[in-house]
C-alpha cells in the first residue's frame, strides 16, 4: 500500500491560480482616490485603487479608463505606469499592475464601492487597505519604516 493509497493521506495541494488585474492611482489637486470596496466578496469593506480585469483585445490602459467610467462615473488620463505587484491569497496570485492617472472630473457616482475619499497622500495609510493594494502605497508615498509609522 502506498501513501496515496493510505486514507489518512492528504491530496496534492490545488496549484496557484493566477488573476492579472489592474488598478489607477488617480490624483487631482494634490490628492488621491481612495475606493472602499462593497461588503462580501474578496477583501469586502477593504480600502483600493480601484480597477478591474483586462477584457479580451484591451491593453491595460484601456481597460482601467473603461473600468473607472464604469465604477466610478469619472474620465481620467494616465500619466505613466507605476509597476506590477503581485500578492497570494489563499489560492490565488494577484498581479496587480498599476498606473497613475490624472482625474478629468471628480464627481463619482459609486457603483462597485461604498465610498470614496480624496485623500492627501500623508494620510492614505489611515485606510484598513486591501492586501494588493499594500505595496502599491509603499512605492507611493513610502513604506511605514521610511514614514517613521
Amino acid at each position: 500500500m502506498s501513501d496515496f493509497d493510505s486514507p489518512t493521506s492528504t491530496a496534492c495541494p490545488s496549484p496557484i491560480k493566477d488573476l492579472h488585474v489592474v488598478a489607477a492611482v488617480i490624483h487631482f489637486q494634490g490628492k488621491i482616490l481612495a475606493a472602499k470596496r462593497l461588503a462580501g466578496g474578496p477583501s469586502g469593506l477593504k480600502w483600493e485603487f480601484p480597477g478591474g480585469k483586462v477584457e479580451a483585445g484591451e491593453v491595460p490602459q484601456q481597460a482601467l479608463a473603461r473600468e473607472i467610467h464604469e465604477e466610478l462615473g469619472i474620465e481620467i488620463r494616465v500619466r505613466r505606469e507605476i509597476g506590477t505587484f503581485s500578492t497570494v491569497i489563499g489560492d490565488r496570485q494577484i498581479h496587480l499592475q498599476c498606473f497613475h492617472y490624472i482625474a478629468e472630473t471628480t464627481l463619482v457616482n459609486l457603483v462597485a464601492h461604498s465610498e470614496v475619499v480624496w485623500c492627501p497622500p500623508s494620510r492614505l495609510r489611515d485606510f484598513d487597505w486591501a492586501l494588493p493594494d499594500i505595496p502599491v502605497l509603499d512605492v507611493i508615498i513610502g513604506s511605514p519604516q521610511d514614514n517613521g509609522l
